[in-house]
């Protein structure tokens, strides 16, 4: 019955006399010494084992004997089919009178345990290594933020001993007042399902030991398994960072000023005519930063005409701003010389061309508040609309002729121009595309939008008062603008009211 239980066993079984014999062996025994029992029985190790294994035995067993007592200890056996890590319980066998009379002993391989825990401590110490060269200061805390390990960076970062946080609450590194919003964030990602690693950098600072704040990025990620969560927190000093983004937002912020200070000195401001009412609205891209090309003029020609222009350079920035400024200069004074609108646009279309790589879109109107008619000529321009005081608003209806600067047709083809009536009490309304045109709209039904806009603000008013002009203004960007702060394209509207009683002379 011994022997079937012994054979039974999956681990190495044995039994010795006090002379080290072996009296009974198992089958597991056979096995890992490839002998069969008759070879082993009533032998002593040196007889059935190579002679460096059969001396670490009997010395082994020799201890037990002496201590008196089962003795367990982990050792590594060369075996015949090769090196194995065991685990050996010995102890020996008593007769009713407690004296030993025999030497148990049960060997079991743990061979491949052994080979896993030393596989995890190599890991650990490559874990460890990389731990302590993080570049970063990094903490590992438990799912409730209690500080398993730091790293020597955070002694650098926070001026504290990475061995006294162990244990404390990863909240200590937050300043007091800043713990609620931190703790909530944190919170809230362990709250995702599967939360994946993040980057925090909004508003997250951390506390020094001698009390100092100091603004950080934070990188989270988490571990989860059935017995418990780690979360490795990874921290940064972006004190030089928010420096730099500081400054370059105050650079931007001053190059817009001068860009928006230089970009009003190139439009001028239009005069004030008893006789032709006017509000305008520019609103600068947010883009080169804020220098564009749009320019509007008028320009009194006598005291019953008057000229109007509204232009846009094609492209953004200072080199735009720049072509715009020559070509309202030009413009302004071709205009005070009594030239014709096809005259100017002629000799516009000229100058733009001498100027390599540059489109521009025009119209020019010249008021004839004696004769209630406009003429006009447009280069590419988008359509002016007109509110006459008997009708709705529509677009004024002219020849449009190529950008200048094209000359598709050839230099010295004449534009084309058209006369319209233009009763007292009209309206007039010339933009840009900044105003209509819109990714992933039509811009001809945001022309029917200003159109009926127009429409709705000036209806029935009084458009020779620049009060209603100018709420009027703020209407149409409203309604077109869907956001002022971000606009990527200048917008330039001005809204012009024929007085319905004639009136002469320039009102300053």
């Amino acid at each position: 019955m011994l022997q079937a239980f012994m054979d039974h066993t999956p681990a190495v079984v044995f039994i010795k006399d006090l002379d080290g014999r072996f009296l009974a062996v198992n089958t597991t025994f056979e096995e890992s010494l490839k002998l069969s029992r008759d070879q082993v029985l009533g032998r002593r190790d040196d007889e059935v084992m190579p002679s460096d294994l059969a001396r670490q035995v009997r010395a082994a067993d020799l201890a037990v004997l002496a201590a008196g007592r089962p003795v367990q200890r982990e050792e590594r056996l060369a075996l015949p089919a090769g090196a194995r890590d065991v685990l050996s319980t010995l102890f020996p066998l008593r007769d009713a009178s407690g004296t030993p009379y025999a030497l148990c002993g049960v060997v079991t391989d743990i061979t491949d345990r052994v080979a896993a825990q030393r596989e995890v401590q190599r890991s650990h110490r490559r874990f460890l290594a990389l731990l302590e060269s993080a570049p970063d200061a990094t903490l590992i805390t438990d799912g409730d933020g209690t500080v398993l390990m730091a790293n020597p960076q955070v002694q650098r970062l926070f001026g504290r001993v990475p061995g006294d946080l162990v244990g404390t609450d990863v909240i200590g590194l937050v300043p007091a007042a800043r713990r609620r919003r931190h703790g909530a964030l944190l919170d809230a990602y362990f709250r995702l399902r599967a939360p994946k690693p993040t980057v925090l950098d909004t508003d997250l600072f951390g506390l020094r030991g001698d009390g100092s704040e100091f603004p950080v990025e934070v990188s989270v990620s988490s571990v989860r398994s059935e017995q418990e969560t780690l979360v490795v927190l990874t921290v940064r000093d972006i004190t030089e960072r928010r420096r730099l983004e500081a400054e370059r937002a105050e650079r931007y912020e001053q190059q817009r000023r001068i860009a928006y200070t230089l970009q009003h000195s190139l439009m001028g401001e239009p005069p004030r005519l008893a006789h032709l009412p006017c509000a305008y609205r520019y609103l600068a891209s947010v883009q080169d930063p804020g220098v564009g090309g749009d320019w509007f003029d008028v320009i009194p020609l006598d005291e019953r005409r008057t000229g109007v222009l509204i232009g846009d350079v094609m492209g953004r920035g200072l080199e735009a701003a720049a072509v715009m400024g020559q070509l309202r200069a030009a413009s302004h004074a071709l205009a005070r010389t009594g030239v014709t609108p096809s005259g100017l646009m002629g000799a516009l279309d000229t100058f733009v061309g001498d100027l390599a790589g540059q489109l521009v879109t025009c119209v020019y109107l010249v008021l004839d508040q004696s004769r209630h008619e406009v003429t006009l000529c447009s280069a590419g321009h988008l359509p002016v609309i007109v509110l006459p005081p008997d009708g709705p608003a529509c677009r004024l209806t002219s020849p449009v002729g190529v950008p200048l600067g094209v000359n598709d047709a050839g230099p010295g083809v004449p534009f084309e121009e058209a006369t319209r009536p233009l009763p007292p009490g009209s309206a007039l309304v010339l933009y840009t595309d900044g105003l209509v045109e819109r990714p992933g709209t039509d811009i001809e039904a945001q022309i029917d939008v200003l159109t009926r806009t127009v429409d709705l603000a000036l209806k029935g008013a009084p458009v020779d008062d620049p009060g209603t002009l100018d709420q009027a203004a703020d209407r149409l960007v409203g309604t077109l603008v869907a956001d002022t702060d971000i606009s990527d394209d200048d917008v330039t509207l001005l809204l012009l009211g024929v007085p319905g009683t004639e009136v002469n002379g320039l009102r300053t």
